[in-house]
């Protein structure tokens, strides 16, 4: 049988940690301004390094990073702030707790920036927010060149980007502030966690200020000293800070991400090269000057009618067990493409609800596997496709999720019976309502020759 993964998992922190998080439990030394050279100052010294840029300020989330990072850019009340529309609600909720206004630009069918309409939008923006939303890169070369042309900032929301490149330029690094994410289905997890990373000094200084380095802590940061003494009693404290328990887990981590980029590099390409035989499903590629480092994957429906992408839809949203053996079904699909199951024959699985269709090859041996061990299927001889549902079990998991029959009949597309009620079937309407069951939830065995 095929092991489904735990996608949702995190890589676990390295266990050489532990000595010094109980060092840390011991002394309760979790605060970063208590001491020289705390948890936290380390992370922001060997950050800088590995992205090679002069500051960085280890924050609460990258959400904080964002927030700073618009506060330190002296934009006047209610800017607008032109984002891309494909993104994640903290991203423009960030702009509107900085007192600003998100101005969506469209995004075309790879994720990435409508570039025909942000050159359009830009003319009345005050400051450009690039999410690469999931990894996916927009064309930076023309982005930074339209910024510098209107002379406005570019910050760089990189929550999901740790690790790709541009043209050889590290991501976060393009524009005059990157922000990145150390929440746990990040690069690095810490639970949560942000870093804010500049060249600019002054930009710098005063994000250190708002983020909570009261009374002079700013001294034991980065960055020159005139520009911290120039804001000092300047600006609010909107306290922000990293404690040093994050960054504790967070430089544990950092000699693990290189390896991490790659093996989520070839993870990623590899569940995108076989996704992209199907006729349904198509990965968008990068764009040529990216060198991507995804955290995660997405994909576009194709060759489907509407009904067709509402079932799909359906998939994805509905997760109880009146759907149970569709997801089971549509589950084994793609993680038997992905995880490359034994693909010995194929079956055909045709669903049918609400007049939508869907019809896929799965892989037969993990197919198979997944609805035996549900008690959804069974071995019997004298069929010619070999398998068949295990109708008993398929009827008890629609009378359960169902009040009445006529609601289950219309879920799954069925005529018969419409006016009777579970509790009035005798055994032989169970019987006929199942082989109505059956037309709606068929499998058929191709031939051996065909391929999935």
């Amino acid at each position: 049988m095929v092991d489904i993964p735990n996608v949702k998992a995190a890589e676990p922190i390295p266990s050489q940690v532990m000595s010094e998080i109980t060092d840390l439990m011991s002394n309760g030394d979790l605060f970063r301004y208590n001491s020289e050279g705390s948890a936290a100052h380390r992370l922001e010294i060997e950050f800088s390094k590995i992205m090679g840029v002069r500051y960085s300020l280890a924050v609460s989330s990258c959400s904080a990073a964002l927030f700073l990072a618009l506060k330190s850019l002296n934009l006047p009340s209610k800017a607008r702030v032109l984002m891309p529309a494909f993104t994640f609600a903290a991203v423009p909720s960030s702009v509107i707790h900085a007192d600003f206004i998100p101005i969506l630009c469209e995004c075309r069918d790879d994720y990435r920036i409508d570039l025909i309409d942000f050159k359009e939008k830009i003319k009345t923006a005050d400051a450009v927010l690039i999410s690469h939303m999931r990894g996916h890169t927009s064309d930076m070369d023309i982005i930074l060149s339209e910024c510098k042309q209107a002379d406005i900032p570019l910050i760089e929301d990189a929550a999901h980007s740790l690790g790709t490149t541009w043209n050889g330029k590290k991501i976060g690094t393009i524009g005059d502030i990157g922000c990145f994410s150390f929440q746990s289905y990040k690069m690095l997890n810490s639970g949560e966690g942000g870093i804010f990373i500049t060249d600019n000094p002054e930009l710098f200084a005063k994000a250190v200020i708002m983020s909570g380095a009261y009374e002079h802590n700013w001294i034991k940061h980065q960055g020159d000293q005139v520009h911290f003494k120039k804001w000092q009693n300047k600006l609010p404290l909107y306290n922000l800070r990293i404690n040093n328990l994050s960054a504790v887990l967070i430089n544990a981590q950092l000699p693990e991400l290189n390896r991490r980029i790659e093996k989520g590099r070839r993870n990623h390409d590899f569940t995108a090269e076989h996704l992209n035989t199907s006729p349904w499903i198509s990965v968008p590629e990068k764009l040529t000057p990216e060198e991507r480092a995804p955290d995660s994957i997405q994909f576009n429906l194709i060759n489907l009618d509407t009904d067709e992408i509402d079932l799909f839809e359906l998939f994805q949203t509905i997760w109880d067990g009146k759907w149970k053996i569709i997801l089971i079904t549509f589950i084994a699909a793609v993680m038997g493409v992905v995880f490359g199951a034994v693909k010995p024959n194929s079956f055909e699985v045709s669903t049918t609800i609400h007049s939508g269709k869907q019809s896929v090859f799965l892989p037969y041996t993990s197919l198979n596997d997944l609805l035996k061990s549900e008690g959804l299927l069974y071995e019997e001889e004298t069929n010619p496709n070999g398998y068949i549902f295990d109708g008993d079990a398929v009827f008890k998991i629609f009378i359960a999720e169902f009040n009445d029959y006529e609601e289950m009949v219309d879920a799954v597309g069925t005529s018969e019976f419409v006016q009777k009620s579970i509790k009035d079937l005798d055994d032989g309407d169970k019987q006929r309502a199942l082989i109505e069951l059956a037309k709606s939830f068929k499998i058929k065995a191709p031939s051996k020759n065909e391929e999935n």
